[in-house]
């Protein structure tokens, strides 16, 4: 039996052997699936309610903000598991000249840390924030690796 017997693929005359057909299917659904979780499709991400109003949860490592620039807002009435990284409490703060319905704060618990350090002090919670004309890029730090690109 010829081991290149197979299916013939493309106009350059490439033969596969038909029992590598099915393997290389497989290959190439797992690679797109792992590919797509990457880019976070399909995953909307952690989100949290506050006031009827739901936010989206993110690590704001840079963000630093004194008792000053925070107002108690509400409280947190649901949130989906922030990456198993639980709140201080559910307290939600206001930032100081930032609109409340673009971002709030939540503290995390003490001492979280991921892969790349620090979670920071604070959760940013945010509804279609544009960072730029929120006021919001005024909190983060200005030579941090960590401030988000669009303070830039």
């Amino acid at each position: 039996m010829n081991p290149l017997r197979g299916v013939q693929s493309g106009q350059e005359g490439l033969v596969l052997p038909s029992r590598l057909l099915p393997s290389l299917r497989s290959a190439v659904a797992v690679a797109l699936l792992l590919v797509l979780a990457a880019c976070g499709l399909g995953d909307r991400g952690s989100t949290a309610q506050v006031e009827g109003l739901q936010y989206e949860i993110s690590v704001a490592r840079s963000l630093q903000a004194g008792e000053a620039d925070l107002e108690v807002y509400g409280q947190v009435s649901g949130y989906t598991d922030p990456g198993g990284y639980p709140f201080a409490d559910t307290t939600a703060f206001s930032l100081r000249d930032v609109d409340p319905r673009a971002a709030l704060l939540v503290r995390w618990a003490d001492g979280l840390r991921d892969d790349a350090g620090s979670l920071g002090e604070y959760a940013l919670l945010y509804r279609d924030l544009d960072y730029v004309t929120s006021g919001i890029c005024a909190y983060f730090e200005p030579v941090s690796p960590a401030r988000p690109p669009e303070c830039s």
